[in-house]
């Protein structure tokens, strides 16, 4: 049993496009924040849906702030008047546009709300071992 354990766990992994269950090990995250910076620029500080998007975007986001919602980042100290904007990322097969736990988590923790800049956009990349899956990240600038 301590051996089928991890070799199951393992062969979970590579058999994912024969039995079409993606799991977090194929979450393309390295695409996707090369895909981030390509289409909407230099990326310092990122609000993330959740600690799984934003845990997998910031190894790949090098010098970037990368807070969610269940992080309590005081984003008053972190973002100054000079600051420029934040990016907002989110699962864009879930929400169309920023969900509402990032706008609460951005009402609670900032004196005054911030407006979006541009519209939002969706990113799309296959996931790891997948040539047709794809995972959709929904992204958008906010600004003072």
């Amino acid at each position: 049993v301590m051996f089928l354990v991890p070799v199951g766990l393992v062969a979970r992994v590579w058999l994912a496009p024969l039995t079409g269950s993606f799991t977090k090990p194929h979450f393309p995250g390295a695409e996707l924040a090369r895909g981030l910076r390509q289409e909407a620029g230099p990326v310092t500080r990122v609000i993330a849906q959740d600690t799984f998007i934003g845990g997998n975007l910031k190894p790949w986001l090098p010098g970037s702030l990368v807070a969610a919602p269940a992080v309590d980042f005081p984003l008053k100290r972190l973002w100054g008047a000079s600051d420029g904007p934040i990016l907002l990322v989110w699962n864009a097969d879930e929400y169309p546009t920023p969900p509402p736990e990032l706008k609460e988590y951005l009402a609670a923790r900032l004196p005054t709300l911030p407006g979006p800049v541009g519209a939002p956009a969706v990113i799309e990349r296959n996931y790891r071992l997948s040539s047709d899956r794809r995972y959709r990240l929904g992204w958008q600038w906010i600004s003072r």
